[in-house]
């Protein structure tokens, strides 16, 4: 079922199933209930000043909302009259969190953060959580630890846990000096690695120092990534050109590093592994598109072929899970991805596109599906233009699924099982 509405900036079922929330624009800022199953509006309620209105269904199909300007208030879901108010009007409000455990926070412009046990009508605690806009905010499953989200003042993003009750910070979970580039898990620890602008750091454990391995930036998505469960991290050196580095308690080592195989000063530095880890596809920089195949030979590499990447300007490659085939994505508007034979020393291989204009990202499901992110009808965001899922077999190269999605995304995975 469709119908017109105004524009949303949240959705959400009451846990019941049987009315939809939606916070939206109109004149001023509003919230509205609607009957999902016959489209009919039961209540719309507005309120005089922007800055911002959010509401959440509780656990007992009432309604959380607050706006600036406003106190927090919980309302009947069926006809919009207050059942209760909680604390001081909030100004500028910015993001509104709410726990089934009966706990709710407010942040603000500001970067404060108003937290409320909703068994009690008096605010519990206030404390300023960041210096700038709250972006978004969530609670743990038990109520007790609140996520705030916003931004450096460089852009970058910023995520703090906080004890609410207490208002005290217990950590930052993901931040950065710059932007982020990639990230990667250890496949037996499960620590993660982000790799910024300056540099690949440990951010999981706050006692674990940082790392730097010394990535490179050169305008090119450079990517990191461990080579099996061993501590050995694929990483770009100073000069653009892959490595291998071995990393411990004592530092970085380089074990290995890309030949110059160019007078050019472009390497390769985006790289994709098979599943086994034995395997590495090594992509070049864009002037002179190749990519090139390593085999791990203890701490060596030692290259099994190399094959140029034609009629497509290179941003991404993805190595099928047996290290058979590899799907090379573009970077420019409309371009299509291709599908490389490795043990043909890298034939082309035939991928039906229909009427699809580019992809964005794709993932192998496994060593013969291949699922990518397609725009379809017209180039992304232009009139006309559609975005799908589609999911292609290899070893025909014809589509056997496509699913049409509402927005526009970047980025794709799957996990292990399909």
């Amino acid at each position: 079922r469709s119908w017109n509405a105004v524009g949303s900036y949240a959705l959400e079922f009451s846990p019941d199933g049987r009315l939809l929330l939606q916070t939206g624009y109109l004149g001023s800022n509003a919230y509205f209930v609607w009957d999902p199953s016959s489209g009919d509006l039961v209540y719309e309620h507005t309120f005089p000043h922007d800055g911002g209105t959010f509401a959440k269904f509780t656990v007992d199909n009432t309604v959380l909302v607050v706006s600036s300007n406003v106190a927090l208030r919980e309302v009947n879901a069926g006809d919009g009259k207050i059942i209760r108010e909680y604390g001081e009007p909030v100004w500028q409000v910015k993001a509104l969190a709410y726990s089934p455990e009966g706990k709710a926070a407010v942040g603000d412009k500001e970067g404060r953060v108003d937290f409320y046990n909703l068994s009690k009508t008096e605010r519990v605690s206030r404390f300023r959580a960041r210096n700038s806009i709250i972006r978004r905010m969530a609670f743990s499953s038990d109520g007790d630890e609140l996520l705030v989200a916003g931004n450096h003042s460089d852009g970058q993003p910023q995520i703090d846990l906080w004890m609410p009750r207490k208002g005290e910070k217990i950590r930052s979970l993901l931040g950065g000096r710059s932007q982020l580039n990639d990230l990667c898990v250890h496949p037996a620890s499960g620590e993660l690695l982000i790799a910024s602008k300056e540099s690949p750091y440990w951010e999981l454990d706050p006692c674990t120092p940082e790392i730097d391995a010394g990535l490179a930036w050169r305008g090119f998505p450079a990517t990191v990534g461990f080579f099996g469960a061993e501590d050995l991290l694929f990483c770009p050196q100073i000069q653009t050109r892959m490595a291998l580095q071995q990393i411990s308690e004592d530092g970085v080592t380089e074990v290995w590093r890309q030949p110059d195989l160019s007078s050019v000063d472009e390497d390769f530095v985006c790289h994709s592994l098979s599943k086994k880890g034995d395997l590495v596809a090594l992509m070049k920089r864009p002037s002179d598109p190749r990519v090139a195949i390593y085999q791990k030979n203890e701490l060596e590499l030692d290259e099994r072929t190399q094959f140029a990447v034609t009629g497509i300007f290179p941003k991404w490659l993805r190595m099928s899970p047996d290290g058979k085939r590899i799907v090379v994505g573009g970077g420019l508007k409309n371009e299509l991805p291709g599908l490389y034979e490795v043990p043909s020393q890298g034939k082309k291989l035939p991928l039906e596109m229909d009427d699809c204009l580019s992809c964005s990202d794709a993932t192998w499901i496994d060593d013969r599906r291949l699922a990518g992110l397609v725009t379809k009808g017209n180039s992304r965001g232009e009139i006309g233009s559609e975005e799908w899922i589609v999911v292609w077999d290899t070893e025909s190269g014809e589509q056997i699924h496509a699913a049409r999605h509402g927005s526009s995304m970047n980025v794709l995975s799957a996990n292990s099982d399909g």
